[in-house]
């Protein structure tokens, strides 16, 4: 236990199990969860969508050491930005206790109001924008954004006590939306690594549902089906890249449009045998889908730091990644490939893969290797506590970068 055990209140607008909102959910969850392990005192105010109906609304929940908040919400409220009155009040009883706030989630009215209520309270807090700071993705929508930015996000970032930032690209969007650089810090999420997979490997339920072989190469993206994160780059490298027993799973929920667009350009390239869509599964499935895979790949046009890469990479999976992954240790420790964002460099950068299984079984013992000493679980937690210590105690000097 540390021996000054810290009193936290983690806020965003979702939290677990509202699994349907991806790598944000499951990451606050696991970081909670070791940090309750250790021995500190943790509290998380958030809404209740995506939440299942039986779980308890308007009150402390228990859960693996830690308790929960989950607010009542209408419609509205789920939308974006997020508009949450409702968070006032347990806010306002979290933060009278506690020895800092960490607030997540960029560009949420949800977020505006806890630093607002830290700040009249005159306690500490830590942002992480999650990489909601990236120009690429401000583009979206850019009126609304830009408004956002001016109205509420930079009033945010400069009050910080310190910023996480998930990556070094992301620290430099931090910094050219107001938050000062002394206080900006890097420190990636983290994943906990599961067991190393068994060889030789029987097939399961995934292969099993498709009729995929056991000794076929089967490309995975696991993830949610969106032009943002290159679904048609993917598709197209493969089928400039594959072999005829070689096949690609999408697995996740699609956005309006993307699903009938995908099936529609599998029909063209005569893929319908060696490209399947699958719906999202839970976490609790999430392990034996990647057991299954031998490749994974997400070829995003931009990200903050994909969870599922990291996710996969724990797995030992090796992984093809565009520069917008903002994961260049990829291909620096030999865990996968990074190509641009272009079908051709794609399918040039899988095609070895595919190819060698020697080269995947290096990678994937390289992309363990990676996962282990940069971003596992208690290695970023350590992290975590050290920025926390600073935050309590400034002067105490956490690390940047």
């Amino acid at each position: 236990m540390n021996p000054r055990p810290f009193r936290i209140v983690r806020v965003q607008p979702q939290f677990a199990p509202a699994w349907s909102f991806g790598g944000v959910v499951t990451t606050a969850e696991a970081v909670v969860r070791e940090l309750a392990r250790r021995g500190h005192r943790c509290r998380v105010v958030t809404t209740d969508n995506g939440v299942e109906p039986g779980v308890p609304r308007d009150r402390w929940v228990e859960r693996d050491g830690y308790e929960v908040y989950y607010a009542r919400t209408g419609a509205l409220h789920r939308r974006v930005p997020y508009w949450s009155p409702m968070l006032r009040a347990p806010l306002r009883e979290a933060f009278a206790r506690a020895d800092l706030a960490d607030l997540h989630v960029g560009l949420s009215l949800a977020t505006v109001l806890a630093a607002d209520l830290a700040r009249r309270a005159g306690l500490p807090y830590v942002y992480n924008a999650e990489g909601a700071l990236c120009p690429r993705r401000l583009r979206i929508k850019g009126l609304r954004k830009a408004l956002f930015l001016r109205l509420f996000e930079r009033r945010t970032l400069r009050g910080a006590a310190a910023v996480q930032a998930l990556t070094e690209k992301d620290r430099r969007d931090a910094i050219a939306q107001g938050a000062p650089p002394e206080r900006v810090h890097v420190i990636p999420n983290g994943v906990p690594l599961p067991a190393p997979p068994s060889a030789p490997r029987a097939p399961g339920p995934l292969r099993r549902r498709l009729g995929i072989p056991g000794d076929a190469v089967l490309v995975l993206f696991l993830g949610r089906l969106a032009r943002i994160k290159g679904v048609d780059l993917l598709l197209e490298a493969f089928a400039r890249a594959r072999r005829p027993s070689d096949r690609l799973v999408f697995v996740g929920p699609a956005e309006e449009g993307v699903r009938a667009d995908l099936e529609d350009r599998i029909r063209k390239a005569g893929l319908g045998s060696r490209v399947h869509l699958e719906d999202p599964v839970p976490p609790s499935a999430r392990d034996a889908v990647l057991r299954d895979a031998d490749i994974f790949a997400l070829c995003s046009r931009t990200e903050g730091l994909p969870m599922a890469v990291l996710e996969a990479c724990a797995a030992g999976l090796p992984c093809l990644v565009t520069p917008s992954c903002n994961l260049p240790e990829i291909a620096e420790a030999g865990a996968g490939a990074c190509a641009p964002e272009d079908p051709a460099a794609l399918a040039e950068a899988l095609r070895p893969l595919l190819d060698d299984p020697a080269l995947r079984a290096r990678s994937s013992e390289a992309a363990r290797s990676l996962i282990e000493e940069r971003f596992s679980l208690p290695a970023v937690v350590d992290r975590l506590e050290e920025l926390y210590a600073s935050v309590r105690n400034p002067g105490s000097g956490a690390t940047r970068g």
